[in-house]
């Protein structure tokens, strides 16, 4: 197949740019679920099978039994609210697939305990807010700017607000300054290749 063919109707991928590089789909099935795609995977053993490239999944989950039995276990048998879990999963197998990921075969690593909220959004130039990213047409393989917010309870069970703002520096691929082959680009109104530039920085 040619790499029009591989990645038309991608789970994955949109078509690819002019450059013949796949554009990666950002996804955020829920408020508190973001999956991307990255360049910075680090191999651990030297030689082994994976790429430098690599699909990584935030989401919060319920705590497993193991940590309700042993949550339990230490307070004495009483009831404990241990909230939920900010986990992440990493693919970094295969990166360039034409099949989705199957998470129910990955197991998942905990970032943060006692969760209560999460919340990711991210910057829209058109309306200078952080918005959901279904309202920047899902990334369409570019974002400016993210916003996350973490609502948690400390070790003393004590609620608390964590907000940080990230700016991605990878990919730098601009679908409003670059063609994709046959797509329509729904930010600029028209087709890809446009001379437009979004405007407005983003706050805080």
């Amino acid at each position: 197949r040619n790499i029009d063919e591989q990645y038309r109707n991608n789970p994955l991928f949109y078509i690819p740019n002019d450059k013949g590089l796949p554009v990666p789909r950002f996804k955020q099935p829920d408020k508190f679920t973001f999956e991307f795609f990255t360049n910075s995977h680090r191999r651990v053993l030297e030689n082994s099978k994976e790429s430098n490239y690599a699909w990584v999944v935030y989401t919060l989950e319920d705590p497993s039994a193991d940590d309700i039995k042993y949550a339990t276990e230490q307070s004495g048998g009483d009831t404990v609210d241990l909230g939920r879990n900010l986990v992440r999963y990493h693919v970094p197998y295969n990166p360039f697939n034409d099949q989705d990921i199957d998470f129910s075969n990955l197991k998942n690593q905990v970032v943060m305990e006692k969760v209560d909220e999460v919340e990711f959004v991210f910057w829209n130039s058109k309306t200078e807010k952080f918005t959901p990213l279904s309202e920047i047409a899902d990334g369409q393989g570019w974002i400016q700017a993210m916003k996350v917010i973490i609502k948690f309870r400390n070790l003393y069970d004590q609620p608390e607000e964590l907000e940080r703002i990230f700016r991605p520096i990878w990919p730098l691929y601009n679908p409003l300054d670059n063609e994709v082959r046959g797509q329509q680009n729904p930010l600029a109104g028209g087709f890809q290749g446009q001379n437009i530039r979004p405007g407005g920085n983003p706050g805080n």
